[in-house]
């Protein structure tokens, strides 16, 4: 258990919490503006998606390249 909790590394936890409440949040307010009428936020929202996306993959890449 203790090698377990060695390895644990906490920041992966932060930044997974991060990203879901960016997403809710991001979900939120778009799903609010298109109810409104408002149609190019929905593009935005799918942008701030793919931007999220490929940071986190972009950074969990470069840490294992770094770590290594």
């Amino acid at each position: 258990m203790r090698d377990v909790l060695e390895r644990f590394d906490s920041r992966r936890g932060i930044a997974g919490f991060v990203v879901v409440v960016s997403l809710v949040a991001a979900f939120m307010v778009v799903s609010n503006e298109v109810q409104a009428g408002d149609r190019d936020s929905l593009l935005y929202f799918l942008l701030f998606v793919v931007i999220l996306v490929a940071t986190v993959l972009g950074g969990a890449y470069g840490w294992t390249f770094f770590e290594e």
